[in-house]
């Protein structure tokens, strides 16, 4: 059966998503902690880009929890980790986590 419009070959892998706006409060070497406007369910894997002195840094990470910040409105803190599926580039948030000594703090 043939249906128009569909692709023919290889199977198709896409991806879907939006743009959230977050603030970066902790890097560490496994990890960011986040504020955002809105929840982020756990196991969420997305692209995380930070601007850190006018460089721009990213990673692949998942959700490992959000959670509301009580008093603070609509403000949620989203603790995330890295995922390895490459090594890190000079770009990546775990390079730029690899040279720090302890946690930074934005």
């Amino acid at each position: 059966m043939s249906v128009p419009g569909m692709l023919k070959g290889p199977s198709v892998i896409a991806a879907i998503g939006c743009e959230v706006k977050v603030r970066l409060i902790q890097i560490s070497r496994s990890g960011c902690l986040l504020e955002c406007s809105q929840a982020m369910p756990a196991a969420t894997v997305a692209m995380l880009s930070v601007d850190i002195n006018g460089r721009r840094y990213a990673d692949e990470v998942r959700v490992s929890r959000s959670r509301q910040v009580y008093g603070a409105g609509e403000r949620y803190e989203v603790g995330v980790e890295f995922l390895w599926l490459h090594p890190p580039l000079e770009r990546s948030l775990r390079q730029f986590a690899a040279v720090l000594t302890v946690s930074w703090t934005g």
